[in-house]
């Protein structure tokens, strides 16, 4: 299993975040996806947001894009996606809200 570093993750989810830009209205993007925090758990992408119901939201409406954006960037090394509710300053927490 490949691990990303931190800063790559990071630099994966810009990319995604920017290829999402050009597909989805503005106004949705700076709504649904801008406020969106990226750290990793393990071998996974974590985005992190700031209440359930915007997790459910992301979950629905935009989850399937972003897998596919993500496997679009890293092809070789797919990375697995979840969002989750809380922010990066939590990244430490294991009182974290789990998606499901």
């Amino acid at each position: 299993m490949f691990f990303y570093k931190g800063s790559v993750v990071s630099e994966i989810w810009e990319k995604c975040s920017n290829l999402l830009q050009n597909l989805i209205p503005e106004q949705q993007f700076k709504t649904w996806i801008s406020p969106l925090q990226a750290i990793q758990k393990e071998a996974t992408l974590v985005l992190m947001a700031p209440n359930q119901f915007f997790r459910d939201c992301v979950r629905e409406r935009f989850l399937p894009m972003i897998k596919q954006n993500l496997g679009l960037l890293s092809p070789e090394n797919p990375l697995n996606v979840t969002v989750l509710v809380g922010s990066s300053i939590d990244e430490g927490n294991d009182n974290i809200l789990p998606s499901d």
